[in-house]
């Protein structure tokens, strides 16, 4: 008895065994298509990120959205301790075309922004509904590491540029200076300051949204709160860099030009995040204090 119940358990084990195999192969098969598929994506954004000012906040992206899929660790294991089937597969399927399309049609914006639909396809098809739902936000919030094509933009820096030396050169007339400005082009007095697209604010505006994204996801629970305050980094980034603008025409009319564009050019660039990350924090607590009224009126 005790030998054919042994038996018994053996061929049991070797059933799940075997239950369990093709699930395990169907995970080795979806990381491998994943990688294999997403490499050459993933090498690009790797050299944007060293390469171009508007990737520079990549990593960073990516850090957060694992902290908040480690904030939300509880949830997820109680979610993929119940987690029985697989979800539909067309969502990790469209993901994959959809970076076979732009490769090959040498669009690597739609590439990388096929990336978070892959991860998101392979969740659902491997774990259910119910824990690919769960990671929804951190996974769109992988939308932010990849910047901006290229004819996108010039097509938005420009203006950018013109509306930020209209405003500077308006700000320099109306406390006296003599003033005059042409395209992006800045004269005052005897000095010409060109508006570079650093000071356009594309770049801070990128790095802004993500922060602000990230920061009400903690701190705020009304979504239209979180809605505004993400909108509010537009004017607030603009603002910011007006400030820069002026302040660097006050500098090069008043000590030189070589000071306004040498080192001092740099610490207007920590100026603008900093001033802007201190913004986000005045205008959330703001929110805050709404919402606990609210909450308590």
């Amino acid at each position: 008895m005790m030998r054919n119940a042994t038996a018994k358990t053996s061929s049991q084990e070797y059933q799940q065994n075997r239950a369990h195999s093709p699930y395990e192969l169907s995970i080795v098969t979806f990381f491998i298509l994943t990688f294999f598929s997403f490499y050459p994506v993933l090498r690009d954004l790797g050299q944007s990120t060293l390469n171009n000012e508007l990737a520079h906040h990549t990593p960073l992206v990516f850090a957060l959205a694992l902290f908040l899929i480690y904030r939300d660790r509880k949830p997820l294991e109680r979610l993929l301790r119940k987690a029985s089937g697989t979800g539909p597969i067309f969502p990790f399927v469209a993901g994959l075309l959809l970076n076979v399309a732009g490769q090959v049609l040498g669009i690597m914006y739609l590439s990388q922004l096929s990336f978070p639909l892959t991860l998101y396809g392979m969740i659902l098809y491997l774990k259910g509904p119910l824990v690919a739902r769960r990671l929804i936000f951190p996974l769109s919030f992988l939308f932010f590491a990849f910047p901006i094509p290229g004819k996108i933009y010039f097509e938005v820096v420009f203006p950018l540029k013109l509306f930020v030396t209209k405003v500077a050169t308006a700000i320099l007339a109306l406390i006296g200076y003599t003033v005059h400005s042409e395209g992006n082009i800045i004269q005052i007095s005897s000095t010409v300051i060109g508006v570079s697209d650093a000071c356009s604010g594309l770049n801070s505006l990128m790095a802004m949204l993500t922060l602000s994204t990230f920061y009400t996801t903690l701190v705020i629970r009304r979504m239209s709160y979180k809605v505004v305050i993400v909108l509010s980094m537009f004017p607030l980034v603009m603002a910011v860099n007006v400030v820069r603008v002026t302040a660097t025409c006050v500098v090069a009319v008043t000590w030189g030009d070589e000071l306004a564009s040498g080192k001092l050019h740099m610490f207007w660039g920590i100026f603008v995040f900093a001033a802007s990350v201190i913004g986000l924090m005045a205008i959330t607590k703001i929110f805050i204090i709404f919402e606990g009224k609210t909450k308590h009126g």
